[in-house]
């Protein structure tokens, strides 16, 4: 109905306000793990929309790497 929409609408506004400050973030945590960017995207939303969350994942992936034989 109605206010569903409106939800919705308030929800995308917040989105794109975010969005600026996400796509720099993202863009930054991309360029330093050596990952693309739709996969830096794909981490947060599977950390439900937590940078720290995704930071801390490729910072243990790079551990992981770094500890690999070579």
């Amino acid at each position: 109905g109605v206010q569903e929409y409106r939800r919705q609408q308030r929800e995308d506004a917040q989105a794109q306000r975010q969005s600026d400050q996400g796509a720099r973030t993202a863009d930054r945590i991309a360029s330093r793990y050596g990952v693309s960017v739709d996969q830096v995207w794909a981490t947060y939303e599977g950390c439900g929309g937590n940078w720290q969350c995704v930071r801390d994942y490729y910072r243990g992936q790079a551990a992981e790497r770094g500890r690999g034989p070579h």
